[in-house]
């Protein structure tokens, strides 16, 4: 789950929890005919295309999934046209998690929309943004980050999405995902960060890009 362009007044962490503090105003879903501006380019975009048609990042809070949800006095919680919030952690999803191995676009939104955790996991604790980046499916990772995809759950190996970027030399997910936050220290089992993998794959300026030597 991630709370980037919630607004003021709003704090997360990697568990899951969201809360809302005096101040903070967030809305899931946009009402009929809104336009807003893109918070990343600032262009003006209608809020039914959902993404911005200038840089494609992700104009309206589709889907917000929590573990916990406190709202605060002085803070609000408005779910809009479009939008829903899912308290909880639902079991796995294999629909989801096969979708995405495959590289089915359409069907991840489907799931995503019937409301399947986008970060269930299947074997091996591999959620579906990291079994879409292991089969360089980009599309999909993309669509899965822009839908709140946790971004530093690690599987049974200690693999991150980063790490699985960087090693496969997926330079654009990469940026993707240091724009939105990944933690670019975190160790593998075996000691390896996602700069060490990806120089151990031979991609030296995107090791150097995530913090190795040159």
């Amino acid at each position: 789950m991630r709370a980037e362009g919630l607004g003021g007044g709003a704090s997360s962490s990697r568990q899951g929890h969201l809360t809302l503090g005096q101040g903070a105003h967030v809305v899931v879903g946009a009402a009929a005919g809104e336009v807003r501006d893109c918070p990343y380019c600032g262009a003006s975009v209608a809020t039914a295309a959902v993404t911005c048609s200038h840089c494609g990042h992700a104009v309206v809070l589709t889907s917000l999934y929590l573990r916990k949800l406190v709202v605060e006095r002085g803070a609000s919680l408005t779910v809009d046209r479009g939008g829903k919030v899912i308290i909880g952690r639902p079991g796995p999803a294999p629909e989801l998690s096969r979708a995405a191995a495959e590289g089915d676009l359409a069907k991840v939104k489907l799931r995503l929309e019937q409301g399947d955790d986008v970060d269930a996991t299947a074997e091996g604790k591999r959620t579906p943004l990291l079994q879409a980046l292991e089969g360089g499916h980009l599309e999909v990772a993309n669509q899965l980050i822009a839908m709140g995809a946790t971004l530093d759950d690690a599987d049974d190996a200690g693999r991150t999405p980063l790490h699985v970027a960087a090693e496969r030399g997926l330079e654009t997910v990469v940026e993707v995902l240091l724009r939105e936050g990944a933690n670019t220290q975190l160790k593998t089992r075996r000691g390896k960060r996602a700069a060490d993998l990806a120089q151990d794959a031979g991609h030296d300026a995107l090791a150097v890009r995530l913090g190795a030597a040159p």
